[in-house]
């Protein structure tokens, strides 16, 4: 979609008629989405409207971020800010514009929760979900492919001419999501936008700040994990399938769960990788995916039906365990699980 003077000066109708305080609403919290809503907030303020920030991940999971994502959310100063998505829902009607960014619709499952209420914008770089609504004149509906959904957001605020320098960390953020998202710039879904906001935004950030963030992410539970989804009795190689469990893990290590994909991925001959965990109540299963030639969120929803969705090259499957996964007979239920999985997968 090109940013046309016309769908501009929607897009800032929309916003600026819109009564009432602006919601932007993720369905999840990492890099990418933390920047995405920083980004979302300063376009909004600077049509001259206030909005307040709401995040899908529970609070337990939420307090629980991994070493890389914690720094940020300090060193920005994010919580002060973000909310839960239950207080969105308690706030009941909304007159302001409701934006989502890095999730397509409040059907993503990552919210966790039913929500009964409809986008004004949608600011996305996962692929269109089925029976996405068309645009009419209330809406403005940008999805389009990108390794990163805060590349979308920064070339929106510099084609509006948003003002990006210090003392805003808009622009160091956006360049930390870019980076989460795309692995610094190397993944296979990275794009020439990409690479473009990188180099814009990267003249107006912290540079310093960046790098400290990116050489100090792992701690030493991330070795343990490794050791984990590397032995042999966790993994499977079926053609060029690759699938390893890691068995139960902490929420705060989830992330980690999705970084261990990221790196199997890489395995030579190997182009889509399962890694799954029980974390909490949840079977968790994160993938990845290097053949362009496949929809990986088609093909996840063929699998596991609602519970997995994906953007370009990568995607993560939830399933709620329900009672099952409050027994006290934890083998008993890495067993089921694993036996569950290795069925849907390489049946």
């Amino acid at each position: 979609m090109e940013l046309t003077p016309e769908r501009l000066a929607k897009l800032k109708n929309i916003i600026q008629n819109s009564p009432g305080r602006a919601a932007i609403l993720t369905s999840h919290v990492d890099m990418d989405s933390l920047a995405c809503l920083a980004e979302a907030e300063l376009l909004v303020e600077s049509m001259g409207k206030a909005a307040d920030l709401y995040h899908g991940d529970a609070a337990t999971k939420f307090e629980q971020r991994d070493l890389q994502e914690q720094t940020v959310i300090n060193l920005f100063d994010l919580n002060r800010k973000l909310l839960p998505i239950d207080h969105f829902i308690k706030r009941g009607h909304h007159d302001g514009a409701i934006i989502l960014v890095d999730c397509p619709s409040f059907k993503d499952t990552r919210f966790g929760l039913k929500i009964d209420a409809q986008p004004t914008i949608v600011i996305d770089h996962h692929e269109m979900p089925e029976q996405f609504p068309a645009e009419d004149e209330n809406t403005w509906f940008w999805i389009q492919s990108s390794g990163a959904c805060s590349s979308m957001l920064g070339k929106l605020l510099l084609t509006l001419g948003v003002p990006l320098e210090k003392p805003h960390d808009v622009a160091t953020l956006g360049c930390i999501g870019i980076f989460g998202d795309t692995d610094r710039l190397i993944k296979p879904q990275t794009t020439d936008l990409d690479r473009e906001m990188i180099y814009e935004l990267g003249k107006r950030s912290n540079q310093q700040l960046v790098y400290e963030i990116y050489s100090s992410t792992m701690d030493e539970r991330y070795l343990d994990m490794l050791h984990t989804v590397s032995a042999v009795e966790n993994r499977v190689r079926k053609s060029n399938v690759f699938l390893s469990g890691l068995n139960e893990i902490a929420p705060e290590m989830e992330n980690y769960e999705a970084r261990i994909a990221d790196l199997l991925v890489k395995i030579k001959g190997v182009n889509i990788v399962y890694v799954w965990a029980i974390v909490g109540n949840h079977l968790k299963i994160k993938v990845r995916s290097t053949d362009p030639t496949v929809s990986l969120d088609r093909h996840l929803k063929a699998t596991f039906g609602d519970h997995g969705g994906a953007k370009h090259g990568a995607g993560a499957v939830d399933f709620d365990l329900g009672p099952a996964g409050e027994t006290t007979d934890r083998e008993f239920l890495l067993r089921a699980v694993k036996e569950f999985v290795h069925k849907k997968i390489l049946r």
